[in-house]
């Protein structure tokens, strides 16, 4: 994310190469949220997850607000609300018809050849960019990486190697047969970045359960899963601050990294002191969370100036990002305050 935000100029290939690659973490989000949505399938009630989820897509209308301003003059499917869609679409699925990892990665196949086929072949109509490209995050292709990460996660390491090995394959020989792969056409996804982003994602799969599996409470990548959505929202207040010098890209890449993880820190601490608005009691927090949600919508609609919308939108989504465990007790109509039983705590959305 701080590769692909921070105010870089790619002057050479190096910078323009991890600018590049740092437009992947879209690629291990989806993935890793298909995979939380198959394990919470098993225990979740459908109608408390899904309520959940809608909650979260709409609160996501803060992303928005940070990206694109005034959201409601182009409404746009962002990151968050295809996170929502995608994991509310795996637990439904999941809970219908238990399919089994091969029939995921047909699905994969099957959401991305929807995109392929009909995104330049179906006429304009109100919402298309929610469905198909062109638009931001649109349904179709991008639900396909929720059902490759659950491919991947069930598969063994050997299975994912020869899988990974044959799509490299497929890709050199398509482009040695002088198939325009388009590898960096991400927003209407081309054959070739579609290859390229199933390749990475299977090597995140293979790397971590090869280096990272035996860390504990020290690993780094679990304690980004669990903040995740906070990072979001942190690092590019970060990346939005105008001061920063024409020096080199790789120290504002660490310094806006470094940033962003001590103020997710401080942040979680500070939390202690307030996060009982969100939590308890249920009457208490069902009015501080609708209000919230008020505040998302009603900022673009009262502030004129695009800046400021951008700084109340990171302010909201802060908030939202630091609480939405609270928001998932809420919705289970139990006192977040209240420790979770062991059985309980794998119903809680990991990451976002």
């Amino acid at each position: 994310m701080v590769l692909a935000h921070a105010p870089v100029n790619a002057t050479n290939h190096a910078t323009s190469t991890l600018q590049f690659l740092g437009g992947f973490a879209p690629v291990l989000f989806f993935a890793v949220n298909g995979v939380t949505s198959k394990l919470q399938s098993k225990r979740a009630r459908p109608d408390k997850f899904l309520l959940l989820y809608l909650f979260i897509g709409y609160l996501g209308l803060s992303w928005n607000g940070v990206i694109q301003g005034d959201f409601f003059s182009n409404p746009q499917f962002e990151m968050i609300q295809i996170i929502a869609t995608g994991t509310m679409v795996v637990f439904v699925i999941e809970r219908a018809f238990k399919p089994s990892s091969s029939m995921y990665l047909i699905l994969a196949i099957v959401a991305f050849c929807i995109h392929l086929v009909l995104h330049d072949r179906l006429p304009d109509f109100p919402l298309r960019n929610f469905i198909l490209t062109p638009g931001v995050f649109p349904v179709f292709p991008w639900l396909f990486l929720f059902f490759a990460g659950v491919n991947a996660y069930y598969c063994n390491n050997k299975y994912n190697l020869f899988l990974g090995a044959a799509l490299v394959t497929l890709l050199l020989a398509l482009s040695l047969s002088g198939v325009q792969l388009d590898l960096g056409n991400k927003w209407n996804m081309s054959v070739g970045y579609f290859l390229l982003s199933t390749i990475g994602l299977l090597v995140s799969f293979l790397v971590s359960r090869k280096y990272l599996h035996n860390l504990k409470t020290c690993n780094p990548i679990l304690y980004l899963g669990r903040n995740s959505l906070l990072f979001l929202f942190v690092h590019i207040s970060w990346c939005r601050v105008s001061l920063w010098p024409t020096v080199n890209p790789f120290a504002i890449w660490i310094s806006i990294a470094a940033l962003s993880l001590l103020s997710v820190g401080f942040l979680q601490f500070a939390k202690h002191y307030y996060e009982s608005y969100f939590s308890n009691p249920f009457t208490h927090s069902i009015v501080v969370w609708c209000g919230l949600a008020i505040l998302i919508t009603a900022i673009p609609l009262l502030v004129s100036f695009p800046r400021l919308i951008v700084m109340l939108e990171i302010f909201a989504g802060t908030l939202f990002a630091l609480n939405y465990r609270s928001l998932s007790e809420m919705i289970k109509c139990r006192p977040a305050s209240i420790a979770p039983t062991k059985a309980r705590r794998s119903e809680y959305p990991k990451t976002l």
